[in-house]
């Protein structure tokens, strides 16, 4: 018992959250500040046309071949296996597993390029059908010479993951950074000689970078490559087990963007940039308060499941996804607001004119309402594969991405784009609400109607914010100057934010005391 209990002590001193999450935040603040950099780049060099459209779905081309052939589903299955063989120090085991898995991605990973490559029109034509015949041929191009990057590109996600799996979160990170930095200096260096062939020239060096940044740490750590691919080894079968329901829930979400890109093809050319920019803005908050705590939390939640706690894995769930949800909700309320003048300031300028940030921000008012359900659907979706159960949240997303599909179908005709970004919205609070009955039916209650009470002071802390923010813009006024406008967008935000701390600490929501504490933890062990 004793023995079991300091193995349980000393797997969580190697997983410090708080400390791997507030790194992986500044790190996340750099990348999307970079991302934004990149897209104004972008913006300002190719503007909301025929020519980003086509680029935009040649970018899904390979992100939904990667997503079918599991490249996405395998770093969230292989965490766990790794995690409990180092758990239960089979280190020699665990190795040879990430050796054959390496294999395994490279193999997979060409035939489907290859594949890709061969069948680039077809693929097109199921994403993009109200292409014309010029912009369709444009989006086959690119297509092409993206898919010769999709090796590096699944090879880094990987090597990510493992990472992951040590507790080493810093250069896994980072590697957005180095992709932003190549896009950028290849546009800056020959956007004018090149045109869009130096976009994809530098979105494809950027995925080889990606993978050799993340060579040195691994082997720092001890990792060694063994180029073993032994199907009889039981944790790689168990990858195998594990993995094909990911794959399928993996293949079945790639339908809802495929069916948001079938709809906007059909409308004026810019539609699918539109989306895509309003995307890039969700993904700010997004990435700040889901991926960080969610990537750094990962395996520390592994190894929990584990060690069996169950006690200890329920107040976890709850408490992440009561600061997942007051994290969030201010977010909400500044994209709502602030949109225009967001989008203005970091993407109108060049050939993105008023009306590019017009539909952009149509787009970004459906989008921002499931920002909270978002990021909490995809914890408790990881929370079901540290429990070796995968089935599970893809039996779930089949039923939810039918509903998007319909919702998208329906809402399109009476709200164009603004329906296509609202209807995921509201297939994101169907997700999370099923997720989290399921768990609760799985593990045990976990004090749903407290946290939906918090939840709801959370909302009401959220309405005066909302209105602050509001009068903030009034005001504040913007300017047309990219420092003028960063400095009051800033001012209205943050007095909106401080008004939505200061009301749920009078709510008296734990969550207020939980972040201010972290963050003095985090600052008095600097």
């Amino acid at each position: 018992m004793e023995q079991w209990r300091r193995r349980k002590q000393g797997v969580f001193r190697r997983y410090r959250i708080a400390d791997a999450a507030a790194v992986i935040i500044i790190l996340a603040v750099c990348s999307r500040l970079l991302g934004f950099v990149r897209e104004a780049v972008i913006a300002a060099y190719f503007g909301a046309g025929a020519l980003t459209d086509a680029y935009q779905v040649a970018l899904l081309v390979p992100a939904m071949l990667f997503t079918v052939f599991g490249g996405q589903a395998l770093g969230t299955v292989f965490i766990p296996v790794f995690t409990g063989l180092l758990v239960q120090e089979e280190r020699e085991r665990a190795l040879r597993l990430a050796g054959g898995l390496l294999i395994l991605v490279f193999m997979v990973l060409l035939a489907a390029s290859l594949a890709g490559i061969i069948f680039a029109p077809a693929l097109v034509k199921l994403v993009a059908p109200g292409f014309s015949e010029t912009t369709a041929g444009m989006a086959v191009c690119f297509s092409r010479f993206l898919l010769a990057g999709l090796i590096f590109f699944g090879v880094s996600g990987f090597l990510s993951a493992l990472l992951n799996a040590y507790g080493h979160f810093t250069v896994p990170a980072a590697a957005g950074i180095f992709l932003n930095l190549s896009i950028i200096t290849f546009i800056c260096l020959s956007g004018v000689r090149w045109g869009i062939a130096g976009l994809i020239a530098g979105t494809v060096a950027g995925y080889l970078v990606q993978v050799v940044v993340q060579i040195p740490p691994l082997i720092s750590r001890g990792f060694r490559f063994y180029p073993v691919l032994d199907f009889k080894e039981s944790s790689l079968r168990q990858v195998g087990r594990l993995m094909w329901p990911v794959m399928a829930i993996g293949a079945v979400t790639q339908v809802g963007p495929v069916v948001t890109r079938v709809l906007a093809s059909s409308m004026p050319p810019g539609s699918i940039t539109a989306l895509n920019y309003a995307d890039r803005v969700l993904q700010l908050p997004l990435g700040l308060f889901m991926a960080a705590f969610l990537t750094a939390s990962y395996p520390a939640l592994s190894a929990q499941t584990s060690l069996c706690d169950l006690p200890g894995l329920k107040k976890f769930i709850t408490d992440w996804l009561g600061l997942l949800f007051f994290l969030t909700v201010p977010a909400v309320a500044a994209l709502v607001i602030l949109r225009v003048s967001l989008i203005e300031m970091l993407f109108q300028r060049g050939a993105f004119d008023a009306a590019a940030t017009r539909i952009t921000a149509e787009a970004l008012l459906g989008y921002a309402p499931g920002l909270p359900f978002l990021a909490a659907g995809r914890f408790l979706a990881r929370v079901f594969y540290a429990l070796q159960d995968s089935l599970t949240p893809m039996l779930i997303g089949v039923v939810v991405i039918v509903l998007n599909v319909v919702l998208s179908v329906v809402m399109v005709r009476f709200l164009a784009l603004g329906g296509l970004a609202l209807a995921a919205s509201l297939s994101a609070a169907v997700s999370m609400l099923v997720l989290f009955t399921v768990l609760s039916g799985r593990i045990g209650p976990l004090g749903g109607f407290a946290l939906l009470g918090r939840c709801l002071k959370m909302a009401l802390a959220g309405v005066p914010a909302w209105a602050v923010m509001a009068g903030a813009v009034s005001w504040f006024g913007f300017g047309y100057g990219l420092a003028e406008r960063l400095v009051s967008l800033a001012l209205a935000a943050g007095t909106g934010v401080a008004v939505y701390f200061l009301v749920c600490r009078w709510l008296g929501l734990p969550e207020v005391s939980l972040v201010f504490s972290r963050c003095g933890d985090f600052l008095a062990r600097r």
